[in-house]
């Protein structure tokens, strides 16, 4: 009995001491995540919501050193990584892809890296026009020692990676310090990836141009500054295993912030989970993305919130493909790093000592990248035209703008005549320039394109013909062959008209209606020729060009015009000619002008150019299109064919040398291709490297092509600001001409629709048709 006493009593004693284990333990978790929420509430919320000044403690070797509290230090780094990067054909593994040879070379990196306990952050900053992207580099610990020994370990092996793949690396100066130490709002929504991949899944995610594109573009559209940061703690950490249909789950964590301006903190609020939700849909491309709760917003710096991070997503995927969705995360932050940056492939082209020493200075030349020669042109490069081809933004105007400053400042130089079509020019007024403005009250220019000016009048009128059919049929269904010849006789008529006050629109359509009447009665369709006529014709005589073509004289005497510097402000006209079709008739008949003006003087040839003429857009003056009649000749594909010996030079400009007539471009002496190039130059000349380069090349930037050499040239041109503009008294003889262009201006004093219909209508008499005029 007493044995079975003192078995009993053991037992209770059992018991109790279990009891007492048990609920020490739970004193003690209890106390442990006390002391971690007051460690969260009170050390870390404060430390993140505490101003930079009161927690930087001081900075070694480059090191930025934080006291979050009393019992613990902080250490970071900052690797600024520029735009640039360099070939890294290097890189390439037998048997797999260049980019995947990348890929492969980061993920066994960043597992060595994080195998040192630092926390790595890629953010990626907009300012403006630009992205600046940096690594953080920071750990923290108990001992400052350690924690600064983790920190520059990570540091020195990342900067060896960067740079041998050919980044730029360099260490931020005082503005980026204090833009990453200043304090910001930051938008931390929460999200639940998920990896679901088979195991035929298992392969390096590409990188190429399109993913590259689309984070960039992403980046760039978001409204105002911004930035973007991505952290990594010990990645990936497992947090907890669960099992799912009897796979087994992996849970991974890190962050994900998006902070901005206060100024705009309404018009991000709004969006920041859309936008989070769309970095993480294109970073990790085969993951499926879910919000699983509000975003909160908290203010701190990139700095202190890179020390301690909010794991605000969740990432899930099968333990199976635990491997491959780490390294797809991996070429996710890759992808998101080379957002910006463009490998550069730089053309290996001459440089031309004879190039440098013109008296017309554009720029350098380039080798590698880097200015070595100074790059000019002279009088006689002008002399065989000049093209100069690239899309919006490219530099082509700043380019022709350097020319013009150029020639201004030489002693003896031709005249300057611009054909603006945007009014980038007009500034020009203040040098000097006789700025004229069709379609302007102030300044209004008429054309009566039926006076042949200068030119035998029989050639003239061919010309006339073929350029009218050629406007019409653009506009809509072309001439049917009896309108054609129509309309040749009534030009023709017209412009051999000896009665000089005959020769303009009123009497052109009166001698059309005239033709059709007399071809009436043997041709029925004549009468429905005369109205598909009149209501083609009406593109150049109606809206905003009847202030330049239904005139009744020429208002321009381009003979005593050709040696002063003149520019002919389109942009008014341009917008309003929604075909630009009319636009056309103008600048080719004017350029017939000039051409005829220049070769109908007694000294025909001539060594030095007299007038220099700058035409933007130059698709609407000779563009690619294909002729009904190949001895049809635009009044620019006479210049350039006939016009050098004259002493004409031209330079057009062109978004795209698709658009222009082929003629143009193998006549032209100097060709300057900023973005884009002609296709025969581009089978010949320019290497596969060259061409890609070509496509991604900054402005102010071009491969120069002279007929005269035999490679091409890299060259940026001279910062335009920097430029010495000569000072021009303006010229009284300006007003002058202006005036005379007010005084000569005489338009139709009926509209043409109203005179039509009284055309047809058979109301116009004699003396009605003398007052119209």
């Amino acid at each position: 009995m007493f044995s079975s006493f003192v078995n009993l009593n053991a037992l209770f004693l059992t018991i109790f001491w279990v009891f007492k284990y048990i609920l020490q333990a739970i004193v003690a978790a209890f106390i442990l995540l006390a002391l971690v929420f007051l460690y969260n509430k009170y050390v870390v919320s404060r430390f993140l919501s505490s101003s930079v000044s009161e927690t930087l403690a001081f900075m070694r070797n480059g090191v930025l050193v934080f006291r979050p509290s009393r019992l613990s230090w902080g250490c970071l780094s900052f690797i600024c990584i520029s735009e640039g990067r360099r070939s890294s054909s290097a890189l390439s593994i037998d048997g797999i892809s260049l980019n995947e040879a990348l890929i492969h070379n980061f993920v066994i990196t960043l597992n060595n890296i994080m195998n040192i306990p630092v926390t790595i952050s890629l953010l990626i900053r907009r300012e403006k026009s630009s992205l600046l992207r940096y690594l953080i580099i920071s750990s923290r610990s108990v001992f400052l020692r350690k924690a600064l020994k983790r920190v520059i370990r990570a540091k020195e092996a990342l900067s060896s990676y960067l740079s041998s793949l050919g980044f730029v690396i360099s260490s931020p100066n005082k503005e980026d310090y204090r833009k990453l130490l200043e304090c910001g709002l930051f938008f931390m929504p929460k999200f639940r990836l998920s990896f679901r991949m088979g195991k035929d899944d298992e392969k390096f995610e590409k990188i190429d141009s399109t993913t590259l594109s689309t984070i960039k573009n992403l980046l760039f559209n978001l409204p105002d500054d911004h930035g973007i940061m991505l952290v990594i703690k010990r990645f990936p950490w497992v947090d907890n295993v669960s099992r799912e249909n009897g796979d087994e789950v992996f849970h991974y964590k890190f962050g994900l912030y998006l902070f901005c301006p206060e100024k705009i903190i309404e018009s991000f609020r709004k969006i920041s989970t859309a936008i989070l939700s769309s970095v993480l849909n294109t970073f990790l491309l085969t993951a499926l993305v879910k919000k699983t709760s509000r975003s909160r917003i908290i203010r701190s710096s990139v700095s202190q919130l890179a020390i301690f991070p909010r794991n605000n997503i969740v990432l899930e995927t099968q333990k199976f493909a635990a491997s491959t969705c780490r390294t797809k995360v991996f070429s996710g932050i890759l992808n998101f790093l080379l957002a910006s940056v463009e490998e550069k492939v730089l053309p290996r082209l001459i440089i031309f000592d004879e190039m440098s020493t013109g008296n017309i200075k554009l720029g350098h030349q380039l080798m590698n990248g880097q200015p070595v020669k100074p790059f000019c042109i002279g009088i006689d490069d002008l002399r065989r035209h000049l093209l100069i081809v690239g899309p919006t933004g490219a530099g082509k105007t700043t380019l022709a703008k350097i020319i013009i400053y150029q020639l201004l400042k030489l002693r003896k130089r031709p005249a300057i005549w611009i054909l603006d079509f945007h009014g980038e020019y007009v500034s020009l007024r203040d040098l000097g320039f006789i700025v004229i403005s069709p379609g302007k009250e102030e300044a209004p220019l008429g054309l009566n394109i039926f006076d042949p000016g200068s030119e035998d009048p029989e050639i003239y009128a061919n010309f006339l013909s073929g350029l009218l059919n050629e406007l019409v049929k653009s506009v809509s269904d072309s001439f049917s062959p009896q309108m054609q010849r129509i309309v040749s006789a009534a030009i023709y008529d017209v412009v051999m008209d000896e009665n000089e006050k005959r020769r303009n629109p009123i009497f052109f359509l009166q001698k059309i209606f005239d033709i059709c009447e007399e071809l009436s009665p043997e041709i029925p369709s004549a009468k429905l020729s005369l109205h598909a006529i009149l209501n083609r014709l009406k593109v150049i005589f109606s809206g905003v060009a009847r202030h330049v073509f239904w005139v009744t004289k020429t208002n321009i005497d381009v003979k005593s015009l050709l040696g002063m510097d003149i520019v002919f402000d389109l942009s008014y006209f341009s917008a309003r000619d929604p075909t630009k079709k009319a636009l056309w008739i103008f600048v080719n008949v004017l350029l017939r002008y000039i051409y005829s003006e220049i070769i109908g003087e007694e000294k025909l040839i001539t060594e030095d150019p007299r007038v220099f003429i700058i035409i933007e857009e130059a698709r609407y003056v000779a563009p690619a299109i294909k002729k009904n009649d190949e001895s049809i000749v635009y009044a620019a594909e006479d210049l350039v064919l006939l016009g050098r010996k004259y002493g004409i030079s031209l330079c057009f400009i062109t978004q795209s040398a698709d658009n222009i007539s082929r003629d143009i471009i193998s006549n032209a002496g100097a060709v300057f291709m900023m973005g884009d190039a002609p296709r025969e130059i581009i089978d010949k000349a320019l290497s596969h490297t060259t061409t890609k380069y070509l496509q991604i090349m900054p402005a102010r930037e071009a491969l120069v092509k002279i007929s005269t050499k035999s490679a091409l040239m890299h060259v940026k041109l001279d910062d335009i600001s920097q430029l010495e503009i000569p000072h021009r008294i303006r010229k009284p003889e300006n007003d002058v001409v202006l005036q005379e262009l007010r005084n000569n201006y005489s338009p139709i004093g009926m509209p043409y629709e109203r005179f039509v219909l009284k055309l047809t209508m058979r109301e116009i008499t004699a003396s009605e048709l003398s007052y119209t005029l």
